[in-house]
């Protein structure tokens, strides 16, 4: 697999994870409606559990199929949101998730990552499928995978369990062959 260290749009660096974000990713991803629209990102998020998480980034970043980048601004490096890829071994897919501060929803700040980190694993793992999941009550996530090109394919019903409550999941994929790279 090609490790690439930085990936660019034309608002955006997406670049590699480091320790010293951690006060950054604890803000953003500490907030409650932040950690509501993703599945695995816990409230409250402490400073602690971002420093651990970013040290565990930086040891595996190069044995393990995940890759994992800051979404920041071009003009400042002002981490924003995290958006990756785990690679699912064997079967040439990788499953995308992201998050963004709350600040920055609503720009097209995440579909710009999006577009750019689905780019790179057609065009740099080869993969054959890119794949995603968001809570059927975001319809917000769902409508930035439309616009990267990817398709919904079904809804999980009550598939995971978010806060004590069950929850609806949607599934959106993109082949190869659907690329538009």
């Amino acid at each position: 697999m090609n490790r690439i260290e930085t990936l660019e749009t034309s608002r955006l660096w997406l670049r590699r994870l480091r320790v010293g974000d951690a006060a950054r990713v604890q803000m953003l991803a500490g907030s409650r409606a932040v950690a509501d629209t993703t599945r695995r990102l816990p409230h409250p998020y402490l400073l602690e559990d971002a420093v651990n998480w970013l040290r565990w980034q930086e040891k595996e970043a190069h044995t393990t199929a995940f890759s994992n980048f800051a979404i920041s601004f071009k003009e400042n490096d002002a981490l924003i949101g995290v958006i990756g890829l785990q690679l699912e071994a064997g079967d040439g897919t990788a499953e995308l998730g992201y998050w963004l501060g709350q600040p920055y929803w609503g720009q097209g700040l995440a579909t710009e990552a999006a577009k750019e980190v689905v780019a790179h694993a057609f065009r740099d793992w080869e993969i054959h499928r890119a794949f995603a999941y968001c809570f059927s009550r975001n319809p917000a996530s769902g409508r930035v995978l439309q616009k990267i090109g990817m398709k919904w394919e079904g809804r999980l019903r009550e598939h995971v369990k978010k806060w004590e409550q069950w929850e609806d999941i949607e599934v959106f994929g993109l082949l190869r062959s659907e690329w538009k790279g």
